[in-house]
């Protein structure tokens, strides 16, 4: 998971996938939960799904039927939205390796506060039907180096390492990620940044 932080707090998501598609289902979801915080409502906009051949799915928007077959899914993506938040799926298509490239714009994500700024978001949710067997993922403001210096990283759900970087901000597994398992990172950033 690649995360890009705008000033506006918004960020740009690339999440792949990799992964060994079988016979079973019909369609892959990654959750994403409690988007409203407070007053601020964040959203998930620009979705996007390629597959390892390049090929770019149709997006249906938020307007996802999760009652099709498996043919009628394939190379086609949207979200589903639940309480509170949504679920980006996708259709599996051929069985076999895969790889599913998923990029989108999450809105809302970094809050401004009294004395810092910063977010407490839940990037892999527990329970998901096919979670990760491991993950790494990565958090970078272009222009502007992260550091302990300027920002503060705590990360709940899973054995994981959480380090700085090269100014990045960088989390991968330490054990098996399982369905018990989920990633989420509470970041405070010093005013100025954003």
């Amino acid at each position: 998971i690649d995360v890009r932080l705008h000033d506006d707090g918004s960020a740009f998501v690339t999440e792949v996938w990799s992964m060994f598609a079988g016979s079973e289902g019909t369609e892959m979801y990654q959750p994403h939960y409690y988007l409203r915080q407070g007053d601020v409502k964040m959203d998930i906009t620009g979705l996007e799904v390629r597959d390892e051949t390049g090929r770019q799915f149709i997006s249906e928007g938020k307007n996802w039927n999760t009652d099709r077959s498996r043919s009628r899914k394939e190379g086609r993506c949207g979200l589903v939205p639940v309480n509170d938040g949504y679920e980006i799926c996708w259709g599996l298509g051929a069985s076999g390796q895969r790889e599913y490239t998923v990029t989108y714009t999450l809105t809302g994500l970094v809050k401004s506060y009294d004395d810092s700024d910063g977010f407490n978001y839940t990037f892999l949710s527990a329970g998901q039907a096919n979670p990760p067997r491991s993950f790494s993922l990565r958090i970078v403001k272009p222009m502007e180096p992260l550091s302990g210096d300027n920002t503060g990283i705590w990360g709940f759900g899973s054995h994981s390492e959480l380090l700085f970087q090269d100014g990045e901000i960088l989390a991968r597994s330490a054990d098996a990620f399982t369905a018990q398992n989920y990633l989420t990172l509470v970041v405070r950033f010093d005013k100025g940044i954003f």
